[in-house]
This record gives C-alpha cells, structure tokens and sequence, in this order.
C-alpha cells in the first residue's frame, strides 16, 4: 500500500472503521514507514486533544433569531431596500459631490496652466504647485527625482 492511500486511511484506522483486509495491509504498511508512524502518531494526539476539550452545554432557551425580523409577503432584499434604501442614495450623493469637486478643482488647474510654448512660464507653474514637499522621498522615488532635477535646476 502507498502512503498517499494510508494517509487517507488514518482517520478511519484509528477509529476502527475499515473493514478488516484494509486495516490489515495499513497496519504492515505502519509496521515498514516510519513518516507514515508520524502521521498517525500526529492524528492520534490531536484526537486526544480534542476528546480532552470540556463538551459546552447549550441552554434549552437559546433560540436562533435572524438579524432582520422578516415581514410575511415581504422579500428580505424589499425589506434591506426599505431600511437602508436613503442611506445608500445619500451616499451615492455624497460621492457624486465630492467628484464632481474634485473633477472642477482638476479643470481649474488646468485653466491656469502656461501655455507650452513658454518654457520659463512652466516653470514658474510647477513651483507654484509647491511641491518642495518631496524633497524627503527617497532619491529613486518620483519626488525624489522631482527634487534632484528642481535642485538641478537652481
């Protein structure tokens, strides 16, 4: 017997439920392969573990309540809707806000830039966007080459 089959056997060796040829062949397999030894000595303890566990005792008054009181005619997904339906609309709102925002502040950046025919007007551009900020990345980082061609610049 090979040690893949015996180990897909172990558990139900050591609970005797094989029939007798098989437990058989795995006990001479087990008397010859010390890793397979390992192996049920390993399972063996660890059923010895989980037998040593106390058993938890359930009171009888325990009873399972689902975390939403389900409505009778009333999908569950009607009802999440119903309890979390502005919550959701209010924070798609929000969202759309905020990028709508963020996409002006963009765009009124990009109104103020130089044209690109004036090199000295870019320049002045870029160190109007203050990004000196960069100078404590690391030298091979985007800031950090900022910095060294800024520091090269000067």
């Amino acid at each position: 017997m090979r040690c893949r089959k015996v180990c897909r056997r172990l558990s139900a060796y050591l609970d005797g439920e094989l029939p007798a040829d098989r437990m058989r062949r795995v006990q001479e397999h087990l008397a010859s392969c010390p890793t397979c030894q390992r192996e049920t000595q390993e399972l063996s303890l660890t059923y010895g573990l989980l037998e040593s566990w106390a058993t938890v005792w359930v009171p009888d008054n325990l009873v399972f309540r689902p975390p939403v009181e389900l409505i009778p005619g009333e999908s569950l997904l009607a009802q999440l809707w119903r309890r979390l339906g502005w919550a959701a609309a209010a924070a798609c709102v929000a969202g759309l806000l905020v990028g709508a925002g963020i996409r002006t502040a963009v765009q009124y950046k990009r109104a103020q830039a130089p044209p690109v025919a004036s090199v000295s007007a870019q320049r002045q551009y870029v160190r109007a966007w203050n990004l000196d900020v960069l100078a404590d990345l690391p030298p091979d980082s985007i800031g950090g080459v900022y910095a060294t061609l800024r520091n090269n610049e000067r």
